[in-house]
Parts: structure tokens; sequence; C-alpha cells
């Protein structure tokens, strides 16, 4: 008769095999896992901490730059058949003692992370847009979890309504798509570490039309995110790409704020969309299988076409007043206008007034002046609230705010004029500047009536 330490040393290498179980099939494990208890592991998920850092990024408008910082590991589903045909089958005993391994791990994980479902990162980021469209549109979950660099993303779903249902409280709400992602970093630390420094461009893409071109940025673009325990969640809008189901649609991730034209390769022939193996950076790339039995040819057609024209009339729309000067929307913009054309100067529009004009006529807030430090992708992003909450971010690439400097080097630009129904009364702008020992700040300026 066997010993009882034999017996165990017979067990373990009973549940020991040679080879690892296949990729595909432990994140399967996962995702059936977390389907099937993901109720009852609320339960038992670690409560929230007191010292967790929760940040708020809203409507975040995307320009491009090319820089990039990491490399990406994506395995695609062709390299995984490969992977899969390559390996040795499992015996029925093996698999079910991996799958008892695989779950046991998943429970050991969820004692320690607490990852937010659907609907509490929709809550958690309050937007009522998101809320509705997975309340009263087509949702799709798709649940995916992909490691890339030093970072672990998750794809949870999408919804995608034409009209979203108007109601009492929540009157004109937009339709569109919105998908909800998290990003994580994987040695466990909180992504508000390097929250200031990191950025992420998550974006729908859509066969036979050029990403570079036709993106979240583009489309109606925006998004909403916030870290909750360490872990970065984000709700991003856009235009309804159902529209356009009877092509392949799918969601880019970048880790830029800007989109990467040389991270992806666009077949000019069938336009499909595929990644740049050789791109330094991370550059995933999701299928999303959206009902094909959704997609409507003409009303595709008709959204390009208003799309397209809309571009042109932003470059083309002006208002000229009776007086003869381009009318910035504001009444107290046209009158500085006027009151520097009474000077002798030949100013016509909003674009022609000098930076330093602007000042001449604004009261500088003090609070707002921040000294500004480029990003590892090459950006600059000036962040400013006011105490009325009003305020926002600006992320522009360091390189071409150089560029518009008079020489190139020192000098002071118009990042952005903010003015609204008050604009009669009240009008902000913002304002980058560069000294000749290199430093830089970013800060806001106010001009009464």
């Amino acid at each position: 008769m066997k010993t009882e330490r034999e017996i165990d040393k017979l067990m373990q290498e009973a549940l020991s095999p040679e080879i690892e179980p296949d990729k595909a099939l432990n994140e399967n494990l996962l995702h059936m896992w977390d389907g099937q208890y993901s109720d009852n592991a609320s339960e038992n998920r670690c409560s929230d901490m007191d010292t967790d850092l929760i940040s708020d990024r809203v409507d975040m408008v995307y320009k491009r730059k090319k820089e990039h910082v990491t490399k990406n590991y994506f395995i695609s589903k062709k390299e995984r058949m490969s992977e899969m045909k390559n390996k040795r089958r499992l015996s029925i005993a093996a698999a079910a003692a991996i799958c008892v391994l695989a779950v046991s791990n998943t429970v050991a994980v969820a004692a320690t992370v607490r990852y937010l479902s659907r609907e509490e990162i929709i809550k958690e980021v309050k937007d009522p847009y998101a809320e509705n469209a997975f309340k009263n549109g087509t949702t799709l979950d798709i649940n995916q979890t992909v490691e890339a660099g030093d970072y672990r993303f998750r794809v949870y779903s999408i919804a995608t309504q034409e009209k979203l249902t108007e109601n009492g409280l929540n009157e004109g709400l937009e339709g569109g798509t919105y998908a909800v992602v998290s990003v994580e970093r994987i040695d466990g630390t909180s992504m508000s570490d390097d929250y200031n420094e990191k950025n992420f461009f998550v974006s729908p893409l859509i066969q036979g039309l050029e990403p570079w071109s036709y993106n979240i940025a583009s489309m109606g673009g925006s998004y909403t995110e916030k870290i909750k325990d360490g872990i970065l969640y984000r709700i991003i809008k856009c235009d309804d790409i159902a529209l356009f189901a009877d092509r392949q649609i799918y969601l880019s991730i970048l880790d830029n704020t800007f989109y990467q034209k040389d991270a992806y390769h666009y077949n000019e022939v069938d336009g499909t969309i595929s990644r740049d193996e050789s791109y330094d950076g991370i550059n995933l790339l999701f299928e999303l299988p959206i009902d094909k039995s959704r997609a409507d040819k003409e009303k595709a057609a008709q959204y390009l076409r208003e799309l397209e024209k809309s571009w042109e009339q932003e470059e083309t729309e002006k208002t000229i007043s009776e007086d003869g000067i381009i009318e910035t929307g504001s009444e107290l913009l046209d009158n500085i206008i006027r009151q520097e054309r009474a000077k002798g100067s030949t100013i016509m529009s909003l674009e022609e007034i000098p930076v330093e004009v602007l000042i001449s006529y604004a009261k500088l807030d003090e609070d707002s002046v921040k000294v500004l430090t480029p990003k590892d992708d090459g950006t600059i992003e000036y962040t400013y609230y006011r105490k009325d909450e009003s305020g926002g971010s600006d992320i522009r690439p360091l390189e071409d705010l150089l560029q518009m400097l008079p020489d190139g080097k020192t000098g002071a630009i118009l990042l952005g004029i903010n003015f609204g129904e008050n604009s009669a009364e009240e009008v902000t702008f913002r304002v980058f500047t560069r000294d000749a020992d290199g430093i830089m700040k970013g800060m806001e300026y106010i001009i009464k009536k």
C-alpha cells in the first residue's frame, strides 16, 4: 500500500501536465466565470479603498501626432488557430483539472481586485447618454481582454442606437454608438500614477473608410472616464456606426493621444484594416461583430455626404456684418475687432486678432497659470477648472505648438477661446507661452464687458 506522501506525489504529477492550457481556452473560461458567477462574486468583492484617486476627463477632442512608446504583442485570431494546431490535445481528465485550476485562480483574483460591471461603470462616470443607449439601444457584449505592453485592456460591450428615447428628465438625448472599455497596469499599480503622462486613443474604424480621416475625432466623438480602484474605465461615444454593419467594423486602441497613421495598414483595394506588426507602440484592433441586418446603405451614404459637407462648411462658412467684419459669434470679440480697425488695423476676423491684442483687452486669471512639461508621447497637456467647475483639458503635440510660435522658440500663442450664451458679457481664452529659458506655461484670460 502506498504511503500518504506517495499518494500526494502521484496526485501532484497527475495534475501537472507537460503542456500549458491554450491561452484562448483560459480566456474563455475566465469570461464564462465572469458571466456565470458575476452576481455572486460581486457580493464577495472587497470594499472601495478610501485612498483611491477618482479622476474625470470629459469630452476630449483628439488630434493627430506621430509619436510611439511601447511594443505591443497582440495575438490575432489566425495566429491563435495556428498556435492551437501546434499543441498536443489534452486528455479529458487533464482538461478537467485545468478547468478547476483556472476557476480557482479567478476566485483568487476576485478577492484582490474589484472590477466594476458595465452598469457600475456607467453609473460611476455619470453619463446619461450612455445609460440610455445601453438601456434602450441594441447592445453587443464583447468581454474580451488583451495584454499589451505594460497594460491590460478589456472591451466590455458596445451599444448602438439611431435615436435615443426622449423623456421628461433627459430631453433631446443624442443617438450614436457607445463602447465601454477599461485599462489597468499589469503590475497592479494604479493608473492614477501615470494618468497625466499616458494617454489612450480608443475609436471605432470602418472598412472602406480611411481610418486617419474617419474615426472618433471626426465622427462626433467624445469620451468620459474615471479611475476607480486603480483601474481606468472609459466610455467612448461617436456617431452611429451600425449603419455600416455590412462592412467589417473595428475598435482601435492606441497608447497615444491621437490617431497614428503608421499603426495600421489600410488596404486600398478591399478597404480592410490590419495592424502594422512593426509599429513601435500599442496598436490593438478588435473586430466588432455587429449584426449585419442593421446596415442601411442609403442612410450610410447620406451620413457620409453630410459629414463631409460639414467639414467643408467648417472651412468656408462665414457671416459678414454690415460694417464688413467677419462675425465671431461674440459681441465682445466683434467689438474688439471694430476698436482695432478704428485704430487703423486691417483685422477682419477672429483668426486675424494677434494674441497680444486679445491679452491687452483681458485680465489674467492668476490661479490658472501652470508650468507645462512634455509627456512621453511628445504632447503638452494644460488642465484648468474654474471655481464654477467649468473648464477642461487641452492636449496638443509640442511640435505643433512650437511651430506656431513666431520664431519657433519663444512667444505666445492662442490655445482656444470659450464663449457661450453669455458671450456678450464674458469671454475666456487660453494661452501657451515659452520663454527664452525654455519654460512653458499655460494660462487663462478673461474678457468682460
